[in-house]
Order: C-alpha cells, then structure tokens, then sequence
C-alpha cells in the first residue's frame, strides 16, 4: 500500500519506509477500530504524536505506536435557542498551540434532536472548552481565529485517562 511517500515494507503492514523527505513532516494513523486511540508515537524516546518530525539526509528512526482502549467521553445535552435551529457543539484545547490542522485536541460535532451529543477519544491530561451555537461554516471549528473569539464564553473542563464528562451547555446564536 502506498500513501504519498510512505510505503509498507513488509505483508505485516507494520513497517513501512519514506523517502524523500526534505521537510518536516507528522505522522498519524487513520482507521482505528471503534474504541481505540493513539496515546502516543515515539521515534526514539521522544513523543511525536502532535509534533512534526524532521530527519536529516539518509537518517533513519524507529517509531513505536501506542495504542489505548481507556478512552475519554464528553457528552451533554445542547439546549437550543429555539426547538428547531441547529445545534454544534465544539471542545477544544485551552492551549492554543494544539490549534493545527488535524489536531486531535479539537472536534465538531452535532447534537441529536433531542440535544444530545458525545464526543469519545479527545487526549486525557488537557484543559478543554467547549461551547455550543446554532451555526458553523464547514471548517470552521479548526479557525484559530473562531477558536479565540469564543474561548472567553466557552465552559472549561478538564479531561484525564478514561474520564468522562458531562456538560450543559446553551447555543449562543451567531
């Protein structure tokens, strides 16, 4: 299997090999079953899982894959503005250096019709916010922009390993 430089070097599918890398680069790992996470890549004895990594010319690395089933849950209701407008709720990271493209600090998601919603998998040890409105553009919950105009009106919670958190959170109107 290939994905843009990184190609899988033996049938287990567990070693793969890049080449021609000339600039920094992340790595993730997509199709996870259901209740399951990474909790942490290392490439030698250091945790890349958020940060890119960069090799010089012909260098060579190790990465080891850590995987968890001791998942976090945020889940609440979202009361609405009016019973039929649109409700999102957003959590993100206090720490706005984990605002990047792809983070797994930062979800989107909407609110059943009855209000509810739940959001599994976010990483345990971080102050998050969370905050509800009646309308998002597509990608916007990723704006570091959007992110700092709502963190003031936004509910902190804190998440550890395995936790899970219920908020009530009310739909500010945009």
């Amino acid at each position: 299997a290939r994905e843009g430089n990184a190609v899988l070097d033996r049938a287990d599918g567990l070693t793969f090999e890049m080449n021609l890398l000339n600039e920094p680069f992340r790595l993730a790992l997509d199709g996870l079953p259901e209740g399951w996470a990474v909790k942490q890549i290392l490439v030698g004895d250091v945790d890349v899982v958020d940060d890119a990594i960069e090799f010089a010319p012909s260098q060579r690395g190790v990465a080891r894959i850590v995987l968890t089933d001791r998942l976090t849950e945020v889940s609440g209701t979202v009361a609405p503005i009016d019973q039929t407008g649109a409700r999102s709720a957003v959590v993100f990271p206090e720490n706005s250096a984990k605002w990047i493209p792809r983070s797994r600090y930062v979800r989107r998601v909407e609110a059943d019709s009855n209000g509810n919603f739940r959001i599994r998998g976010l990483p345990s040890g971080e102050r998050y916010l969370a905050f509800a409105t009646d309308y998002l553009e597509d990608g916007e919950h990723l704006d570091p922009e959007f992110l700092t105009e709502i963190r003031n009106v936004a509910v902190p919670f804190t998440l550890d390993e395995a936790d899970k958190h219920a908020l009530d959170l009310k739909v500010v109107e945009r």
